[in-house]
C-alpha cells in the first residue's frame, strides 16, 4: 500500500480495511495458519494512526477488537511451534541417527522457519500494542517529523563546580523558573492564536526542543511525573487540551528561549539572587 493511497482514505475506508485484516487474522487462527510477514505487510499500524488522527472515537473501538486477536493470535502461534519441538525432541530422544537419516535437510529448515516467525509475531504484536493502536502517533511518523523539525542545540555548558544552575528568565515583568517558564510561553503563545490546533501550537513549540517526551502533548497522552497535569496548568487549543512537559534543565532550556525569542517574544536570562 503505498502512502499516497493512505493518504486519501476516508475514516470509512480505513475502518473497512482494518476490519479485513482482523478477518483475515482470525482465519488465520482457525485454519491454523498463521503468517506474521503478511501482517506486516499489511500496514495496520499505520492504518491505525491515521483512524487516531482521523477518528479517534471509532480508532479506540477497533483497538479494542484487534487487542485480543492479536494476544490470541500469538498464543496460538507459540502452541503451533511448541507441538512441532517436541515433536522433534521425541523424535532425537529415541533414536539420534535414525532421526538424522528421517528428517530431510528441507523439513529441518522448515523447523527454522517457523522458530523465527515465532520471533517476527512477537515483535510484530508487541509494536503494534505499545505503539500503533494504543492511542498514540505511530513511532515511525513521530520520528519523520522530529526529523524534519530539527532545530539548533546548544552544546552542553561544563560545570566544574558541581553548582546548581540558578538561571531564571524574565517575561513581562514576571520571573519564572525553567519549567514554569515554558509553561507561561506556551500559554501566552496559544492566547495570542486563538484560532491555533494542537498539531500547530507543536510547530511553534516543535518536539525537537524535547525529544524524549516533547514539549506538549495532548493530556490524554502526557506522563504523569514528566508534565504540568493539574486542572489549571492545562492549557485549551482549538482544537483539544495540551499538557506542558516539565523536564527542563540548563542543558535543554537555553535552545528553546533562544526559538521563543525568535519568535518576537522579549525575554531576559538572569540568575536568581
Amino acid at each position: 500500500m503505498s502512502t499516497e493511497e493512505m493518504v486519501v482514505l476516508s475514516p470509512q475506508e480505513l475502518e473497512s480495511k482494518i476490519r479485513g485484516i482482523i478477518s483475515d487474522i482470525s482465519a488465520g487462527i482457525g485454519s491454523n495458519k498463521m503468517d506474521p510477514q503478511k501482517i506486516q505487510k499489511s500496514g495496520i499500524g499505520k492504518l491505525f494512526s491515521q483512524l487516531r488522527d482521523a477518528d479517534p472515537a471509532l480508532c479506540l473501538v477497533l483497538t479494542q477488537e484487534y487487542k485480543p486477536v492479536c494476544v490470541q493470535y500469538n498464543e496460538s502461534l507459540k502452541r503451533k511451534l511448541k507441538e512441532i519441538s517436541s515433536k522433534f525432541e521425541s523424535d532425537l530422544s529415541d533414536d539420534e541417527e535414525s532421526f538424522m537419516k528421517s528428517h530431510t535437510e528441507k523439513e529441518k529448515k522448515e523447523a527454522e522457519k517457523e522458530k523465527r516467525k515465532a520471533k517476527e509475531i512477537d515483535a510484530a504484536m508487541n509494536g503494534v500494542l505499545r505503539g500503533g493502536t494504543s492511542g498514540g502517533i505511530d513511532r515511525s511518523e513521530r520520528a519523520k517529523k522530529v526529523k524534519k523539525e530539527k532545530a539548533p542545540r546548544a552544546p552542553k555548558v561544563p560545570n566544574p563546580t558541581g553548582e546548581r544552575d540558578t538561571t531564571v528568565f524574565v517575561f513581562e515583568g514576571k520571573t519564572y523558573g525553567k519549567g514554569p517558564f515554558v509553561l507561561a510561553m506556551a500559554r501566552r503563545i496559544a492566547a495570542d492564536n486563538p484560532n491555533m490546533g494542537v498539531e500547530d501550537l507543536r510547530k511553534k513549540l516543535p518536539d525537537s526542543f524535547m525529544r524524549s517526551y516533547g514539549v506538549i502533548q495532548r493530556v490524554d497522552q502526557a506522563r504523569e511525573k514528566r508534565f504540568f497535569l493539574k486542572k489549571e496548568q492545562l492549557i485549551t487549543c482549538k482544537d483539544g487540551v495540551i499538557a506542558v512537559c516539565s523536564q527542563w534543565g540548563k542543558d535543554n532550556i537555553i535552545p528553546l528561549v533562544d526559538h521563543i525569542i525568535s519568535l518576537g517574544y522579549e525575554i531576559e536570562k538572569t540568575q536568581k539572587s
